[in-house]
């Protein structure tokens, strides 16, 4: 998921449940002043859009991403349209991807078009379903468009935290804005800017977020959406979309794209890849069958689940390199000088394999990372995991061991 939208898998979510602490205190006194402040706000703006004809907001979402010495950065793009009777149109632009929601009140068509894979789903309905698709919820986490594309903006932002701070009015890029430091239940703080005047519209959302990826060691994610509004009725046909040809219809544009194709590979000969290692040498999969189970963990260091895979290994080299196990760590899409900063900065030392160029990726149908693939010493794949949670890391050693176990 990680190629979707530019880290996006990092972006903690500004959809969370928010604590009712705030409005519903059971008696115990009035809620905190400053988070009324911000509920009249957001009924002002929320009024102000169910009147309106319709509205364009457009987002830039900046974000850089630091862990130790490696540092990235880019910029997303979502641009939401409104209509009414429930007419919306969302385009999300990223790196590599792009995804395009459209309805006409009615039926609501999602395409998502990467560089190898175009997919679509339809459904019944307009704006209340909208931010329903995962993929879609995730895609806009940062960006501030997934506080205001609902029908349901005040209570979203009363039902959503459990802390407030007014900061007042203040400076943003020589515009005046109301600063509202907020608390979500689940997630970093994040401070929002509403413009000052009879409609407080959201000008911006910015966040820091630490990421975990190994004891104290973490990397920080830095978030600014900056966003613009034009209000006034929207072109019908904005509220149209026309499926590409090839476009592949699913159920579920995140799922798809998360599992990609690589549970298909279980129970076949596992193809014949060839990589280079770190110092160029090249290793060939095929050279390992008849002697050694092999373990191919496919990672990248811009997302942190995978990146915290790396440093997991060296315990897992340690354990089975001695049964007879060989572990690749396979880099997916990044270059030789970037992935051997980051293997000698979390003390890798195991076999990293590079496929900057996505070939041995593409060839297994992995989408997600992390994915682990285990094969067989009949170069069988045996078992394939998506993830790095406790089921997840479970799961592959116990799937090992049973292969260990084998005769």
């Amino acid at each position: 998921m990680n190629r979707l939208m530019s880290l996006c898998i990092l972006i903690g979510s500004l959809t969370v449940a928010w604590g009712s602490s705030l409005f519903a205190q059971g008696g115990k006194g009035a809620p905190p002043k400053d988070a009324v402040v911000l509920k009249q706000l957001a009924d002002r703006l929320g009024k102000y859009l169910s009147e309106v004809p319709g509205y364009r907001v457009e987002s830039k979402c900046l974000w850089t991403y630091q862990a130790g010495d490696t540092r990235r950065s880019g910029e997303n793009l979502a641009v939401f349209l409104a209509g009414k009777g429930g007419q919306c149109r969302l385009d999300i632009k990223g790196n590599k991807s792009n995804m395009t929601c459209a309805s006409d009140g009615k039926t609501l068509t999602r395409i998502y078009i990467g560089p190898r894979r175009q997919m679509y789903t339809r459904d019944e309905g307009g704006l209340k379903i909208l931010l329903q698709d995962r993929l879609t919820a995730v895609s806009l986490r940062g960006s501030g468009v997934n506080m205001i594309a609902r029908e349901d903006i005040a209570k979203h932002l009363v039902d959503s935290c459990s802390r407030v701070r007014y900061l007042g009015v203040k400076n943003l890029d020589g515009e005046k804005a109301h600063q509202f430091k907020v608390a979500w239940k689940e997630g970093p703080d994040a401070d929002l800017w509403f413009s000052v005047g009879k409609i407080p519209l959201l000008l911006q959302i910015s966040r820091t977020q630490d990421v975990l990826l190994k004891d104290k060691e973490s990397a920080k994610l830095v978030l600014r959406g900056r966003l613009t509004w034009k209000v006034g009725a929207q072109p019908a046909k904005a509220f149209q979309v026309a499926v590409p040809k090839g476009a592949r219809e699913v159920d579920d544009l995140y799922g798809a794209l998360t599992e990609g194709t690589v549970r298909e590979w279980v129970g076949k000969q596992a193809p014949p890849l060839v990589l280079p290692t770190l110092s160029g040498k090249e290793v060939r999969l095929s050279a390992h069958k008849g002697s050694h189970i092999v373990v191919l963990a496919f990672w990248s260091t811009g997302a942190a689940p995978s990146g915290a895979l790396i440093p997991r290994l060296n315990d897992f080299v340690a354990r089975y390199g001695k049964k007879g196990v060989v572990v690749y760590a396979v880099n997916v899409g990044e270059n030789q000088p970037l992935v051997k900063a980051f293997a000698d900065r979390v003390k890798f030392t195991g076999n990293v394999l590079l496929d900057s160029e996505r070939k041995a990726a593409d060839v297994l149908g992995v989408s997600a990372l992390p994915v682990t693939v285990l094969i067989g010493k009949d170069g069988v794949v045996k078992a394939v995991h998506v993830g790095l949670d406790q089921d997840d890391r479970e799961g592959i050693v116990a799937d090992l061991e049973k292969l260990l176990r084998a005769p």
